[in-house]
């Protein structure tokens, strides 16, 4: 065998059989192992394929079942070759935008410089801002820097007094119970509403 095979006149040593022994066994578990790795590769190859054409046969299916249903769900919805809102701006309408737009793009006629109407203006209501108008300064400021923040100031227990005294009243008049009684039903629900409506 190749075990025995001899070099110059003697027999491998046990350790070198060993060794060979173990690459032979090594390269036939390889064999082994890219076998059934082919196998199982071709195994989901195939239900791959089976799951594509089954998943195919669903999507026509459904495919079929909204040509059938239009309108969506309801058949109310939107109709081929119908508008989404019949009642809206008709198709090739002129926004007043766009012709503002233009107008602040051409030229102004009286000015050495060839600036366009937009440039005039803006110059002008930053000549207006340097010289101390309040309304200038601002409109300036807002549109380069955007809007300041408006903060509003209230208090949460002013805020949810009105809101409680508000639906007591109309729970008084829908149900034709007197305020006291729906004040006291709103208690006995949420005992912190009673510092808010005893003040009532």
């Amino acid at each position: 065998m190749k075990d025995q095979i001899q070099r110059s006149g003697r027999t491998r040593p046990p350790r070198a059989r060993a060794q060979n022994l173990e690459m032979q066994c090594e390269s036939n578990t390889k064999k082994r192992l890219s076998s059934v790795v082919i196998r199982n590769r071709t195994a989901r190859h195939r239900k791959g394929r089976e799951a594509l054409a089954s998943t195919h046969q669903i999507h026509t299916e459904s495919d079929s079942i909204a040509e059938k249903k239009l309108g969506g769900i309801t058949g109310k919805g939107f109709m081929p070759g119908q508008s989404g809102n019949p009642g809206g701006r008709p198709k090739g309408s002129v926004k007043i935008s766009s012709c503002y737009e233009l107008s602040l793009a051409r030229p102004f006629r009286e000015d050495p410089q060839g600036r366009t109407y937009a440039q005039v203006i803006a110059d002008r209501a930053v000549g207006l801002a340097a010289e101390g108008r309040i309304d200038a300064i601002r409109e300036v400021t807002d549109r380069t820097e955007g809007r300041s923040k408006q903060t509003i100031d209230f208090n949460r227990a002013d805020l949810r007094r009105e809101l409680l005294r508000r639906t007591v009243d109309d729970l008084s008049t829908k149900y034709g119970k007197p305020r006291e009684e729906v004040m006291s039903d709103f208690t006995d629900l949420d005992p912190t509403a009673s510092e808010f409506l005893m003040g009532q």
